[in-house]
């Protein structure tokens, strides 16, 4: 892969607009205060209260965005809307096809597999509270209604303020025509931004009739009017004045009736162009073809040469000092951008210009270098950055994208497109990343290259975590041979990673030679996050197989690389793993100091698979302290939003989180529902691990309720799927469920053979909370066989551990552990009880499996 870089990527988005207070916007705070309109954003305050859906029409520049934003910042600070006020800006947008998309990201929500992605967006928002201000509607209306329309009608607690040059045309919509300035709001502006200009300035008598004159020629038209008042620097009132009118008679043919209001702010616009010194011009045409630039990117794209790159700043300097470009630093991570009406007007004179196709040329490989520089970062040191850098730019890169695609530059779309992969799987664009990977390979002539071989290898990628796995099967190996063919090691080391994943949870036993040569390949190339990734894996492994012992090793290494790199993406791994084992065996203070760092790592890079993984494990840990309330709030909220916010990986832990506490409350009939629709729904083409993991505990649910013969059908499904997989952990509690309904069914041999085996096994792994509840079952078989002291030992060592470790969490069977000792006690006597008792609190873990191993062989004998 070609990483040359551009240079050093620009700082990520400043986190000031979308945090102001808590998480509850995004609405940017204005860089320039807000001027007149009281009457308006009072009028259109009440209208958002009366109806849901207000449409700000009118010409562009006519100040329809600054009035919603106004709106939008009163209405926070009203606190009437409980997920928030948002803002979602349409402009950047090639497609109307994308308008759900932009929507959904704004709420956080990523695409779900085989999904729209507007029945994810109003899944979410069904119950929501919130006020969207969808913002330059009128090049994707169509889009844009059918958007605004399916929500309205799905999510009646969604209010929305668009703004549009037209009106959407949809049921319930309120035309809310934005007026002009009146006479004194337009010179209280004129002289404000005017200000800006020339800081000194302050109107002469003379000079008052005249601004009143320029601002009334203007129509009140707030950019208009902006446009003008830069000029102040440079000109008087009476030269801007006489300027306006020269190009305003000209167009109009004299009369001064005939234009309309967007015939003014066009003539507006071309009067401001037509000022500007000819390099000025020239640099303004050529930047309209980004969405929002940089520094940098403004001297890539728009300078042939050195000589033109060494003057950007100067001119790009002079077109902001004249506001035809807005300096935007703070709010977008940008820098600098144009209002879209003088975008639109810049690229008619770029396409007139006869430039178009070198510009878009250079902004091509401007940003095919910046995501070869930025991909093999984005989860390494600078990942966080980087991804935000990527996201502030990713219209440029679609932009980008379309012009390679459409004037048959297939080397350059493959480039970009590979490069954007880790991009789109980590801000969670898997659709559009595969549909445009797809669009790309099945266009490009298949003739072995090395970057249809990397381009493969990302459309496999991104099929796997997308769960398209049709699409993954197909190019990881096609990506598999070209590699061997052109003895590319980069894209081999990153098919093969790939390959060990998907393999890893279906077949482990066969992902680890796969993932040590990912490893070999990777360090051979360079490429550090195959190296990464592959290790990764491997305790992915040990993860499936439930090994946590064989992953002491791979985590350490894991660690080690981890840290050397600065690698939060995969520390978070790393520390939410380890947490998930510790829990296992009964360490929950390191669990949970393990698994909440992992989240905190995730938060702050953005990555909500392991940060989703890493709270289920963590209110797993909540729910063995006893703090069942607000685990079943906290596991209940992230399952319905797993899927939609990239989480999905989770809501089989969480499934069996929630189980375990209805069964926990008695509410029996309340677990199966839950957990057999998931049985259902992913036993034939879910992952193994996921099918297995919330069936223990439906099966554990439909053993108390009665019903051996579907337990024992279930369980011996799962177990099958578990030995696939290999995962001990996991067998050891289908032989525990398979000891209890056998003891259920009055089959006390049958029962000791399958509790006693489950009861080794896990003490052979450390799982102490799992050898508790296995000597409850010891100790319950023993009191049916009226091997009274017996049965006191093992009660009185599952009562120790449990209180050694501190778990109080979900105890289904307490009541009848608590009535058998009651009983024993009374046969007995207390004397004789607290004895046997006191013995069998003193034994270790491993000295109450001895013990129970030998009084199982005595009574066998």
């Amino acid at each position: 892969m070609n990483t040359a870089s551009p240079g050093p990527p620009p700082p990520p988005p400043s986190p000031s607009s979308a945090q102001r207070g808590s998480r509850s916007t995004n609405v940017p705070a204005q860089l320039s205060s807000f001027v007149g309109r009281e009457a308006e954003v009072a009028s259109l305050r009440a209208a958002i209260v009366e109806d849901r859906l207000v449409s700000l029409t009118g010409a562009g520049g006519c100040g329809k965005t600054r009035l919603a934003y106004e709106v939008a910042t009163l209405e926070l600070e009203q606190s009437r809307y409980r997920e928030g006020v948002w803002c979602v800006e349409l402009a950047p947008l090639g497609s109307a096809e994308l308008v759900a998309h932009a929507v959904a990201a704004v709420f956080g929500l990523r695409e779900e597999f085989g999904r729209p992605m507007l029945d994810t967006l109003t899944e979410q928002l069904r119950t929501a509270s919130a006020l969207v201000v969808v913002d330059n509607c009128e090049h994707v209306l169509d889009g844009a209604a059918t958007a605004i329309e399916t929500v309205l009608q799905r999510c009646p607690g969604v209010r929305v303020i668009a703004t549009s040059r037209e009106a959407l045309g949809v049921s319930g919509e309120v035309i809310w025509r934005v007026p002009s300035l009146d006479e004194s709001t337009a010179f209280e502006l004129f002289v404000h931004r005017g200000r800006s200009a020339r800081p000194t300035f302050e109107p002469s008598v003379d000079e008052r009739p005249v601004i009143a004159e320029i601002v009334s020629r203007l129509d009140g038209i707030p950019l208009a009017i902006e446009l003008a008042a830069a000029r102040l620097r440079m000109m008087s009132p009476s030269s801007i004045a006489a300027g306006i009118d020269d190009r305003f008679r000209l167009l109009s043919g004299g009369s001064r009736t005939a234009m309309s209001r967007q015939q003014t702010l066009e003539a507006s616009v071309a009067w401001s162009y037509d000022l500007l010194h000819p390099d000025e011009q020239q640099l303004a045409r050529r930047l309209s073809v980004m969405h929002g630039f940089t520094l940098e990117a403004a001297e890539d794209v728009a300078g042939e040469d050195a000589a033109d790159r060494y003057g950007v700043l100067d001119v790009l300097t002079r077109l902001v000092d004249k506001s035809m470009v807005q300096a935007d630093h703070a709010t977008t991570g940008q820098g600098y951008r144009f209002l879209e009406t003088v975008r639109q007007y810049l690229l008619q004179r770029l396409a007139e210009s006869g430039e178009a196709e070198g510009v878009r040329a250079r902004h091509l490989s401007y940003f095919v270098s910046l995501a070869e520089y930025a991909a093999p970062e984005v989860a390494l040191r600078d990942g966080a950055a980087l991804l935000a850098m990527l996201e502030s730019q990713h219209a440029n890169l679609e932009s980008a994208l379309e012009f390679a695609d459409g004037s048959g530059r297939r080397e350059s779309a493959l480039r970009l497109a590979t490069a954007m992969a880790l991009f789109w799987e980590l801000r969670g664009h898997l659709g559009r990343g595969g549909r445009w990977l797809a669009r790309l390979l099945d266009q490009t002539d298949p003739e072995p290259t090395v970057h249809r071989a990397r381009a493969c290898w990302a459309a496999a990628h991104i099929g796997l975590y997308a769960g398209d796995l049709e699409t993954m099967s197909v190019r990881a190996p096609e990506a598999v041979e070209l590699a061997e063919r052109l003895d590319d090691d980069w894209a081999r080391a990153r098919a093969l990673n790939t390959l060990g994943f998907a393999t890893a949870v279906t077949t482990p036993n066969e992902a680890r030679p796969l993932l040590e040569r990912s490893i070999e390949l990777g360090s051979r190339s360079g490429d550090q996050w195959s190296v990464l990734n592959s290790h990764k894996m491997l305790t992915v492994l040990c993860w499936v197989t439930g090994d946590d012992v064989a992953a002491t090793e791979d985590l350490e290494t894991l660690r080690a690389l981890a840290t050397r790199h600065e690698a939060g993406y995969f520390l978070a791994w790393y520390h939410g793993l380890r947490g998930m084992f510790l829990a296992r065996r009964g360490d929950l203070a390191d669990a949970r100091r393990y698994l909440q760092r992992a989240i905190d790592l995730c938060d702050g890079i953005g990555e909500p698979i392991t940060g989703s993984m890493a709270r289920a494990w963590l209110w797993a840990v909540d729910i063995a302290e006893g703090e069942y309330e607000a685990a079943e709030r906290s596991c209940t909220a992230l399952l319905h939003r797993s899927h939609a916010t990239g989480g999905g990986l989770a809501v089989a832990d969480l499934l069996a989180n929630l189980g375990q506490i209805a069964i926990g409350r008695g509410d029996l009939a309340q677990a199966v529902s839950l957990l057999a629709r998931n049985y259902d729904d992913t036993r034939e083409h879910g992952l193994p691990y996921f099918v297995v993991l919330p069936a223990i505990v439906e099966a554990s649910a439909r053993r108390r309720l009665g019903e051996h013969a579907r337990t024992r059908d279930l369980l011996d499904d799962i177990a099958g799927l578990a030995a696939g997989f290999g995962n001990q952990w996991m067998l050891a509690r289908i032989e525990l469920e398979r000891g209890l309904v056998a003891r259920a069914s009055g089959e006390p041999n049958v029962a000791a053979r399958h509790v006693h085996g489950a009861l080794v096994s896990f003490a052979r792994m450390g799982h102490r909370p799992d050898v508790a509840a296995s000597l409850e079952a010891v100790a319950a078989l023993a009191h049916d066989a009226e091997s009274d002291a017996e049965a006191v030992r093992c009660f009185a060592a599952a009562a120790a551990l449990r209180a050694e470790l501190g778990i109080v969490g979900v105890r289904p069977d307490a009541a009848a552990v608590h009535a058998a000792c009651d009983m024993l006690r009374a046969s007995l006597g207390a004397d004789v009880f607290a004895t046997h008792w006191a013995e069998g609190s003193a034994l270790s873990m491993d000295e109450a499996v001895e013990y129970v191993s030998r009084a199982r062989g005595e009574r066998k004998r």
